[in-house]
Order: C-alpha cells, then sequence, then structure tokens
C-alpha cells in the first residue's frame, strides 16, 4: 500500500500533536519495510524519518486551514495514495483515496473559550472552521483513531458516529524518560533555570481547558494551609501564548507573587531533568484526551496529582491522586497530602513507574498498522 500521513503537526519544537506525530511516523518504520509512506511536512522541518520506503513532501499551507481543505487534496491526489492519514480532525476533503483521522480531544469546538483571547473576526472564524471541519473530517473517514475511549466516547455523544468506526490507540510516552538523569545534568538544569530545591511543577499550555487559573487558585490555598520550612514554589513550564498575559494579575490578587516560576518552551534535552527534579508534578486540566505530561512525570519517579475529568482517570489509573479540579479545597488537601506524606510518596511513586508501562508507542504504531491494513482489505 501507499500510505499518506499529515505530519505538518511536527514544528521545530514539540507540542502535543507534534510529538504524536513524530514517534507515530518514527515507530512504524521500525517495524513496516513493505509499504510505502509519504510524509507531507512542514518545509522547515528537516528529515522526520530516515528510511527508504518514507518519502517526505513539503507543504507550505499550515495545517489548521482552509488550505487543507483543498490545497492538499491536490497534493495527495498527485501522489496515488491508498490511504491518507491525517493526525487532527482538519482533514482534506478529496484526498480520491481511503482516510483515516485521529481525534485526541474535542476542546476545540466544546470549550467556548478555545479561540477566544484574539481579535474578534479572527476568534468567529477559529470557532465556524472547527464547527465546519471537525464533524465534516469525521464524518467522511474510513476510520477514526480516538486516543482514548474517553474521547471515543465524547464523539459519539456529540456526533452519533457509530462506534464501530471509531478505534482506541492510545499514545505514550518516550523511552528517555525512564533514564534518570545523572547529578551532574540535574545540577546543570537547576542552575539553567534557577529552579529552587523543592518545587511543584506543571508542564503545558495556558489554554483555558488547561485550568492553569484552577491550579493557581488550588496551590494559593495549599501554601496557607500551614506553615513551611521553606515556602513551597510553583514551575509552571511551556509555550508562553496569547492566555498567559491574563495570569499574572491574579497571582497578585492570590498573594503568591513570590512563590510562582514561569518558563517557556522546555528543550527535549532539559525535560526528562526538569520533571526528575520535581516533589511534585500537578495537572488539574478540565478537559483532556490523553495525558502525556503525568505519565512523563510518573516515569520520571515524581508523584502526580491529576484531575477527575476526562481521560485521566483512564490513562492514570491507581497511581495519582486524583481529585475535582474545580474545587480548590479538595486540591490543596491533595497537594498538602503529597508534599508531606512519605508513605502516600513513596507507594504513588512505585505505583507511577510502572503505570507507563501499559502504553507503547510500538503498541500504537502497530495498532495503527492494523487500521490501515484492514482499510487495504475493503
Amino acid at each position: 500500500m501507499r500510505i499518506g500521513i499529515d505530519c505538518r503537526y511536527l514544528y521545530d519544537y514539540f507540542t502535543g500533536v507534534g510529538r504524536y506525530t513524530h514517534n507515530l511516523a518514527n515507530r512504524i518504520s521500525e517495524f513496516d519495510g513493505e509499504n510505502e509512506y509519504v510524509l507531507f511536512k512542514n518545509p522547515a522541518v528537516d528529515r522526520i524519518v530516515d528510511k527508504p520506503n518514507f518519502f517526505e513532501v513539503p507543504v507550505k499551507s499550515r495545517p489548521v486551514s482552509f488550505g487543507t481543505w483543498l490545497n492538499l487534496s491536490l497534493i495527495v491526489q498527485r501522489h496515488r495514495l491508498d490511504i491518507f492519514h491525517s493526525l487532527f480532525p482538519v482533514a482534506p476533503l478529496f484526498p480520491a483515496c481511503k482516510t483515516v483521522v485521529t481525534v485526541h480531544d474535542l476542546q476545540a469546538v466544546t470549550d467556548p473559550h478555545f479561540s477566544s483571547n484574539r481579535n474578534v473576526v479572527l476568534q468567529k472564524g477559529a470557532e465556524y472552521f472547527y464547527r465546519m471541519s471537525y464533524p465534516l473530517s469525521m464524518n467522511r473517514a474510513d476510520k477514526i483513531i480516538a486516543v482514548s475511549g474517553a474521547t471515543k466516547r465524547d464523539i459519539v455523544e456529540m456526533y452519533g458516529i457509530d462506534e464501530s468506526k471509531i478505534v482506541v490507540v492510545h499514545e505514550a510516552i518516550g523511552d528517555r524518560f525512564y533514564q534518570r538523569p545523572d547529578t551532574r545534568r540535574l545540577d546543570e538544569v537547576r542552575l539553567k533555570y534557577k529552579l529552587p530545591e523543592k518545587f511543584m511543577l506543571y508542564l503545558g499550555n495556558t489554554r483555558p481547558h488547561k485550568n492553569v487559573k484552577g491550579l493557581l487558585e488550588s496551590f494559593a490555598r495549599f501554601v496557607f494551609l500551614k506553615e513551611f520550612p521553606t515556602a513551597p514554589v510553583l514551575v509552571i513550564a511551556g509555550v508562553k501564548e496569547r492566555f498567559f498575559p491574563q495570569l499574572l494579575p491574579l497571582l497578585e490578587q492570590l498573594r503568591i507573587e513570590d512563590r510562582v516560576i514561569f518558563l517557556d518552551y522546555i528543550p527535549d534535552e532539559d525535560l526528562p531533568c526538569l520533571l526528575a527534579m520535581a516533589r511534585v508534578f500537578a495537572f488539574l486540566t478540565t478537559k483532556e484526551g490523553f495525558g502525556l505530561p503525568p505519565l512523563e512525570a510518573m516515569a520520571s519517579g515524581v508523584p502526580v496529582i491529576a484531575s477527575t475529568d476526562a481521560a485521566l482517570p483512564e490513562v492514570l489509573g491507581e497511581a495519582a491522586v486524583l481529585c475535582n479540579p474545580h474545587d480548590p479545597r479538595e486540591c490543596a488537601q491533595g497537594m498538602l497530602r503529597l508534599w508531606e506524606d512519605e508513605q502516600l510518596r513513596s507507594s504513588l511513586i512505585q505505583k507511577g513507574l510502572e503505570r507507563p508501562k501499559f502504553f507503547s508507542w510500538e503498541k500504537a504504531a502497530r495498532q495503527t498498522l492494523a487500521v490501515y491494513k484492514e482499510l487495504g482489505k475493503r
């Protein structure tokens, strides 16, 4: 078969869908030398897969744009594919082949604030585009891959799509998080980012569904629950996008200006060290299609407090403290337990080291290839 994959979500830095793109393509290449793959990519990105049966085609149009509907349709047609795989529910309308669409979550159409904090024309345009593209892409697809059972349920409930059309293929973390960094590297990264000896960590963006506002409110309650020998610090690491500025006044309002450190995007080579140094990892998102960061923290030997919403209970199981992300008091109490209760910490660290092993990119890649093969027989 000749299979196309839309890899334009992969930039020179890794975001969630970009990381999914990189891992999926590279793992498939490790065991499938039979099929031909055409990777449609951002022209600025270096070679993604260096294998003789993988070919790469630069595409200038942005992945989330009308260019995907029409321009990418023409490009895909020219490459005479048997299957085209969109890694996000924005797919070409006329690919002239069977199609697979991966759905990570439905935030863009369920969260009223997802497209906010921008020019009103751009906001309304983005909202209209997502409302059109999501159902259109999923209804026209021959198969849908959902990254969790929670996402599959959301798709069925919102769009009434037949469950038999949707396959759940869980994501996974990279192998590097299982390897404990040496002391020298930890010291280098601590010095580079000016980090304290003990800190709580959140890793991700500041979009509304990530509930960073709720995290700050919970942390503020936590730090004033008692007198600590050393004042706890919260480190928030991730790309500072358009929602970031609205968090700053909240720090003063909560009286935690000196307790919060904001870092920008963390390069991949520093990420395992940052995670390994944290005392607690906090992930109180309200809508999450899967949730890689808490699994990465678990593999790094860090206890996790996370949300009871969406896919996180499915992904994290009993290896984390789960709390209602809409209740700062409950979250603050959970933070305190994880910060101070050494018996609880030890138990969750051990469970956490095992939990990420339930998921692997090899398994995800083989399950995805099975979807391709099923469509190839039709």
